[in-house]
């Protein structure tokens, strides 16, 4: 036992040894305690019952003498602090034949009233869950309203039983709020704990935090237990404490104590802390001050003493708008910054996506700097979002394996490839993707030939050869056969113009039907010669080629025609790494602990019930696509400042304006939606696939819940975009592991839940801003005319509702089409359309009484502005 004998928690720690005829011994205080308890830790002839808080096992894993010892078979009861899983990893690591359990529970319960058993499969995410009710209590995760709360989404926890105290002697006014009545059947009363917590998808608890642990700093709240859990995963600390330090002019700053395995200076502890912060917390969550302790300073119970910690240098960070580049490399990066997300100018400090940059053209960023010999990673770019940081690690990550020469052989199908098969299309030819293009003047059959030569010998997946009936894939090798395949010119100088668009609709549409993904070709480039401008089409089967493979190759053809126009060789950059590569990395990864971890997540996103999309007997439907598109000041705002409201992305706020328009639409408060993720994650330090051309999608469930929010107030819609970006960030891997357990692995059991579980799917896909890809200003400018059939009619849609959405020309635009006997698609649009106009008016809102409250913080006005309701 670590505790002192006024501690409350000391009751079980004495009871527990008595009652099964063992023994208890005291350690007396003194300077040498931690040194007598590690003694004893360390002794395996004795089977020991220790209780012990994470900041005691910190302490005594910072002597240095903890090492690997398989004969100790000691329990160890763990509470009085959250227990976070880089604590716990390096304990089972040296005791693995050693009982830990995570025990909760706060005084006025009887101490412990929950408690869970840690195994090496449990230690996913950053805190240890604290498990399940003991015998005889209820544990309830509710919202403000105390209305129950789904898995996923976070709450106040309220315990009910017979542990449940009376309430405090002499203070009736405080026993009247901690504990209330039981709104549930049974009655009784509950005890309001003020710990914020969740359930897992595995159906335990997880503590969150305290909720009166909430602090705001410069209008963000923020949960201090947060940021100490993410700093708890730096494997070069052994403890920390984070506080808000206000200095003399009123400004706040986060301070972190942090207690190192070294002592070592404080700039590089200080860069080694912010580094691991940016890449799990938005910049406004990192402190910016650091102070290095030996130790932090405990309580007699064993918990961090805040009140001893030593108060912090006093000084600020000025915030400046627009800083320019200072060398050459930042100069770079701030022209493809501005290009990337079309905008007039980028300073080395401005935030990469709070200007309305995401996922997509992230990749589409490093793809462009690697051919200006820029090289990072996307990973990189999302820990470094200014120009500034991002600078400082170009050229300095791992090397990635890419084979220049030909790719030949067998490819191990993609998840997505492998859902292809199993819809089993009439016509699976025919189920491409394709765009047509107006042609700058000069272009000739010869550029075309040599372009499509070009992208041949960069893309590999462009020689793939499919058996449908063998579900497998196989490279072709380049050949003039193979080029002459994929190759068409017509010549429309001698067509009539009121005959031209008509001959040019039937030669694309001969063009989209002749692809074959047996015998080839899966990608024809047809040139349409005419007097003033020609028309390209490239069509390509879906099999190989995705969104972000058009942006691939779009600026591939740029690039060639060029080339081809200078005089030059056609030479188009290093190949990235290989759809090969990528298919036998993942065959390994799907195996790994960390995918094989998220079953039960996936399994509860498949198995909880949906209701049916609505049927209205007084409106027609039909396959015709409805839809909506925002003004450009709207898409703007959308895109870029209405992210500075919540810190959110922008596919957070177009998810929560469908639920909210669904929500209208079908009466119904949840949902379950089919999402589409560009599947190009940053799994292995040796590949990178940014700039490889393939069908790398990634498709997973996601469930959507409103938890209760009413929306009868505009002020309403902040609380729901915080609760759909807490579901949304809850996914595991951006979705990649679904997938890849799904069809790489048997035994997951999700095929057969798919198959159960799914009465309405809905597929949900933001494809991003076109306009970065192409536009009026690119040398190939998209044609007016239609590109043809994409895919056969003899295909149906494999999705009963789908909203698919893109920037086009600055403007956000959305279609929604259904096919099956729905609800009227167009009255659906209308209700998405206004929700996302309340989401700008609301974020708008915020954002100014947030510049307005910081005016007054300047001007030291004292006066309150949330009188209009706005959460500053």
């Amino acid at each position: 036992m670590s505790l002192p004998l006024v501690f409350d928690a000391t009751v079980t720690s004495l009871l527990a040894p008595l009652c099964h005829g063992r023994y208890v011994e005291l350690l007396a205080e003194g300077d040498d305690a931690l040194e007598r308890l590690e003694d004893y830790l360390l002794d395996d002839e004795d089977r020991l019952l220790f209780k012990l808080t994470p900041a005691h096992l910190d302490a005594l894993w910072a002597t240095g003498r903890i090492e690997r010892n398989e004969d100790i078979e000691h329990v160890v009861v763990i509470g009085g602090e959250q227990l976070t899983v880089s604590t716990m990893e390096k304990w089972q690591g040296c005791f693995p034949n050693a009982v830990f359990i995570n025990e909760y529970g706060p005084t006025e319960t009887v101490v412990g009233c929950s408690v869970f058993r840690v195994t090496r499969e449990s230690l996913v995410g950053e805190s240890v869950p604290i498990g399940k009710p003991i015998q005889n209590t209820h544990l309830y995760c509710l919202d403000e309203y105390q209305q129950l709360l789904p898995a996923g989404v976070s709450g106040e926890l309220y315990i009910g039983g017979a542990g449940v105290a009376r309430g405090y002697l002499g203070r009736e006014g405080l026993t009247a709020e901690r504990f209330v009545d039981s709104p549930f059947e049974g009655g009784g009363r509950l005890y309001r704990t003020g710990d914020r917590v969740r359930w897992r998808y595995d159906g335990e608890l997880e503590f969150l935090g305290r909720i009166d642990n909430q602090v705001k700093v410069r209008g963000y709240r923020i949960e201090l237990d947060e940021i100490e859990s993410a700093l708890a995963a730096v494997s070069e600390l052994v403890a920390n404490a984070v506080i808000v330090y206000e200095d003399e002019a009123g400004n706040k700053h986060l301070v972190a104590y942090v207690v190192p395995t070294v002592l070592s200076d404080l700039d590089n502890i200080s860069d080694l802390c912010r580094t691991a912060l940016m890449r799990r917390l938005p910049e406004f969550m990192v402190p910016s001050i650091y102070i290095q302790l030996e130790a932090l300073p405990l309580t007699n119970s064993g918990k961090v003493d805040r009140r001893a910690l030593p108060d912090p240098l006093k000084y600020g960070k000025e915030q400046s708008s627009y800083v320019p580049p200072r060398n050459e490399v930042e100069r770079q990066l701030c022209e493809i910054w501005q290009e990337a997300l079309n905008l007039p100018e980028v300073g080395i400090e401005d935030n990469f996506f709070a200007m309305g940059g995401d996922s997509i053209v992230s990749i589409q960023v490093v793809s462009r700097a690697k051919r200006q010999g820029l090289h990072f990673t996307v990973r990189e770019l999302f820990d470094h979002q200014t120009i500034a940081k991002l600078s400082e690690v170009i050229g300095h990550g791992s090397q990635v394996q890419a084979e220049q020469s030909e790719v030949s052989g067998e490819l191990t199908l993609l998840p997505v490839q492998r859902a292809f098969f199993e819809w089993q299309l009439p016509v699976e030819n025919h189920y491409n993707q394709s765009v047509l293009l107006v042609t700058p003047q000069g272009f000739d059959e010869k550029a075309q030939e040599a372009i499509v030569r070009s992208l041949y010998q960069r893309h590999d997946a462009l020689r793939l050869r499919f058996d449908s009936q063998k579900r497998s894939a196989m490279h072709v090798p380049f050949s003039a056969e193979l080029l002459v395949q994929s190759l068409e010119v017509h010549d429309f100088r001698d067509i009539s113009p009121e005959h031209r668009e008509a001959e040019q609709l039937k030669v694309v549409n001969q063009a989209q039907a002749s692809l074959d993904i047996g015998l080839g070709p899966v990608f024809k480039a047809v040139y349409m010669e005419d007097e003033e401008q020609g028309r390209l089409l490239l069509v390509v089967h879906h099999l190989v080629v995705d969104g972000v493979s058009w942006r691939i190759l779009l600026s591939d053809l740029e690039t060639a025609w060029k080339q081809y126009r200078s005089g030059e060789p056609v030479a188009l950059a290093d190949k990235s790494s290989s759809l090969q590569q990528w298919g036998e990395a993942l065959k390994g990864y799907v195996k790994s602990h960390h995918v094989q971890g998220q079953k039960d997540y996936w399994r509860e996103q498949l198995s909880q019930e949906v209701l049916p999309l609505p049927v209205s007997s007084e409106e027609a439907w039909g396959n015709e696509a409805s839809g909506f598109t925002l003004d450009e000041e709207s898409t703007r705002q959308l895109l870029g400042e209405c992210n500075d409201a919540y810190r959110t992305r922008i596919n957070e706020l177009l998810l929560c304006g469908f639920l909210m328009a669904y929500r209208q639409w079908s009466g119904q408060h949840s949902l379950r939606l089919l999402m589409e993720g560009h599947g190009r994650e940053e799994l292995f330090e040796h590949l990178d696939v940014s700039d490889t051309v393939g069908w790398f999608t990634s498709l997973y469930p996601l469930i959507l819940s409103d938890a209760g929010v009413s929306l009868d107030d505009n002020r309403e819609v902040g609380e729901l975009i915080k609760q759909v970006k807490e579901q949304y960030r809850a996914v595991p891997d951006k979705g990649m592991g679904y997938g890849l357990l799904r069809y790489l692995d048997p035994d997951s059991g999700l095929e057969a839940l798919e198959a159960k579980y799914n009465p309405a799917q809905i597929e949900f896909n933001y494809l991003g801003q076109f306009d970065n890809t192409i536009n009026q200003d690119s040398v190939f400018v998209p044609a007016k005319e239609s590109a043809g059939a994409d895919v056969a009619s003899e295909n149906p849609s494999t999705v009963d509702l789908s909203i698919n959405g893109i920037v086009h020309k600055g403007c956000l635009r959305f279609s929604i089409s259904a096919s099956v006997a729905c609800k009227s698609t167009a009255s659906l649009a209308q209700a998405y359309e206004q929700a996302l106009m309340s989401c700008i008016e609301h974020c708008r809102e915020v954002n100014v009484n947030r510049k307005l409250y910081k005016e007054y913080v300047v001007q030291g006005s004292d006066d309150s502005l949330s009188q209009d309701g706005i959460e500053i």
